[in-house]
């Protein structure tokens, strides 16, 4: 039997596949031909869908692919960036001596930190730079 079969425990399985109503479809039309005796209208059946089987729907070839598991923090530990304070062209302060600047010289040292990331420095110098002023902004 084809449609919707309803098992013991209220779940729903269709059996239903798109040869089945084809072969349906076939069967009643040479009813209709039978009966009338001549060629009958084809009558298109509403809100027919053909369901693939079940292996279709649960499995994917893309589900027997090796996939990368690069950057996943469960397996991968990514090692924290170092910065070099001996090579950092201004102070390297810490955040609780950050916080208890003036303002003046809190706008005074975050200009040195701006122009040694973006001034006409060696790319390894703002590098430093910027790993500095990571720690600052991680370590809130």
């Amino acid at each position: 039997m084809s449609g919707l079969e309803f098992s013991e425990e209220n779940t729903i399985s269709i059996s239903t596949d798109h040869r089945t109503i084809k072969k349906q479809r076939e069967e009643e039309r040479r009813k209709q031909e039978s009966s009338s005796g001549g060629k009958a209208k084809e009558e298109v059946p509403q809100n027919v869908v053909a369901v693939p089987p079940t292996e279709q729907l649960l499995f994917h070839l893309s589900d027997t692919y090796v996939k990368p598991i690069m950057m996943n923090n469960r397996i991968e530990k990514i090692p924290e960036p170092k910065y070099t304070p001996d090579e950092l062209p201004f102070p390297a302060h810490s955040l609780a001596t950050i916080n208890s600047l003036s303002q003046k010289e809190l706008e005074g040292f975050l200009t040195q930190v701006y122009r040694a990331i973006g001034g006409h420095t060696k790319i390894i110098d703002k590098y430093n730079s910027l790993i500095y002023f990571q720690t600052l902004c991680c370590d809130t």
